[in-house]
């Protein structure tokens, strides 16, 4: 009896120890990304985002979509969103967006290229 109450508290020790890394990490992680989110939260809506502030200067590189005209794409693609745009603007505006990002990882996936597409909002 005595040795299964070392094995368990030996067991809860070592999870007790991956749970305090992993806090410890996620921590990290969490102002890294606050500290990203502070460069975008100061970002006029109608500027250009400066990509080289953000991701640094590395190797890495990134492709920017920008939808210029998301209402005149959502009108030529259906008669409500044509007839009642005004009306339902931020959720024909959302569509297209979202549509946008799966046009972009189904084409994408065709050729082969793994990437990551993600739709950043501000906030």
């Amino acid at each position: 009896m005595a040795n299964a109450m070392v094995i368990l508290l030996v067991a809860n020790l070592l999870l007790l120890s991956f749970l305090l890394w992993r806090a410890l990490t996620l921590s990290r992680l969490a102002q890294v990304l606050e500290s990203e989110l502070q460069i975008l939260r100061n970002v006029p809506h109608d500027e250009a985002l400066d990509l080289d502030e953000v991701l640094g200067r590395g190797s890495r590189k990134v492709v920017v979509l920008d939808i210029l005209n998301p209402m005149e794409v959502a009108a030529s693609q259906s008669w409500f969103a044509d007839k009642f745009g005004s009306v339902a603007a931020p959720l024909i505006r959302k569509i297209v967006y979202d549509q946008a990002v799966k046009n972009v990882y189904t084409e994408t996936a065709k050729w082969g290229v793994q990437a990551q597409v993600v739709l950043h909002r501000a906030s």
